[in-house]
């Protein structure tokens, strides 16, 4: 019995010997499949780590072009409020030169409704001041929100890098094992 004990340790030692090599290099070849995997997600994550910067920005460009568009409809307004001021002040002029009472009487009524349209084009002109500034807020808030959300990535983006070239130098290690 002792011989037959002895035989099967030998066999137990050689099979041990064979199949480490093979259990060895199995886990070389896992390792190396974790890693070229990482390595190829690695650009997908650093995409996805870019998704709030690039929707922040959009919002500020937005914001921005916002901005622009209604101090451009503002200085049309403050156009249009000069050259009705223009206008009211050739009715002025030509209140001496009319005759009757009841075209002077007209003309009075024509001077009126003018200052009263003069009231709406400043109120259209003080509502877009007030939304200028609130989107001027707005284009600040996102301007202080893109440059966090820019180092934030920035950080992400190295971290990431990093990382890949950590992996880069232990599949180099791990493939001259294997081979």
């Amino acid at each position: 019995m002792a011989y037959r004990g002895s035989a099967k340790d030998e066999i137990e030692v050689l099979l041990n010997s064979q199949l480490s090599p093979l259990i060895e290099l199995q886990a070389l070849d896992l390792r190396i499949g974790e890693i070229k995997e990482h390595q190829r997600k690695t650009p997908e994550l650093i995409d996805a780590a870019e998704v709030p910067l690039r929707e922040a920005s959009r919002l500020l460009k937005e914001a921005t072009a916002t901005v622009d568009l209604l101090m451009k409809e503002r200085r049309e307004r403050e156009r249009d409020l000069e050259a009705h001021e223009a206008q009211v002040d050739k009715l002025k002029t030509r209140l001496t030169e009319l005759k009757t009472n009841k075209e002077y009487q007209a003309h009075l009524f024509e001077i009126e409704k003018a200052g009263k349209k003069r009231g709406e084009f400043e109120e259209q002109i003080l509502v877009l001041m007030d939304r200028v500034e609130q989107k001027q807020q707005e284009v600040k808030q996102f301007q202080a929100k893109v440059t966090e959300l820019e180092r934030i990535f920035a950080q992400e983006k190295r971290r990431l890098e990093d990382s890949s070239a950590a992996l880069v130098s232990e599949l180099s290690q791990l493939e001259q094992k294997q081979g």
